[in-house]
C-alpha cells in the first residue's frame, strides 16, 4: 500500500488508526505508520497532531521524501516559510537521491536479463579450466 493511499483498505478511519498505533507500539521507529497517522489527522483537519506525526515520520525515518513534503505542505499552510523551503528542499533532494537509485537499479536488472540471455545462447565467456 502506498502511503498517501489512505486507510479505506482498513474498514475506515478508526479501525486504520487502531491498526497503525498498534504498529507504532510494535515497532516504534515504522515511519510510515506516522506518515499515515498524520495523513488521516490532515483529513480530519486536525493540523496540529497531523504536524507532530509528519515530524515523528521524519524522526523515524528520515528518508521517508512524502513525510518531508508533507510537512513543507503543512508548514506553509500555516505561514511558516522558511521551514516548509527547507522542508521542499529536503524533499527534492531526497527525490532526486530516489529517482537515481531507482534508474541504477533498472540498468543493474537489464545487464542482468543480458548477462543471463547471453549465458543461456552460449555467448557467455568460455569457462576457465
Amino acid at each position: 500500500m502506498e502511503a498517501s493511499e489512505g486507510l479505506s483498505g482498513f474498514g475506515g478511519c478508526d479501525a486504520g488508526t487502531d491498526l497503525l498505533e498498534k504498529a507504532i507500539h510494535l515497532d516504534p521507529k515504522l515511519g510510515l505508520a506516522y506518515l499515515q497517522l498524520g495523513i488521516v489527522d490532515s483529513d480530519l483537519g486536525d493540523s496540529s497532531h497531523a504536524n507532530a506525526d509528519y515530524e515523528r515520520a521524519i524522526k523515524a525515518s528520515p528518508q521517508l521524501e512524502e513525510a518531508h513534503y508533507r510537512l513543507a505542505q503543512a508548514y506553509r499552510k500555516i505561514g511558516d516559510k522558511a521551514k516548509a523551503q527547507r522542508e521542499l528542499d529536503v524533499y527534492q533532494q531526497l527525490s532526486k537521491k530516489n529517482a537515481a537509485e531507482t534508474e541504477r537499479e533498472r540498468h543493474e536488472i537489464q545487464q542482468f536479463v543480458v548477462n543471463l540471455r547471453d549465458a543461456k545462447s552460449g555467448v557467455a565467456e568460455p569457462a576457465k579450466p
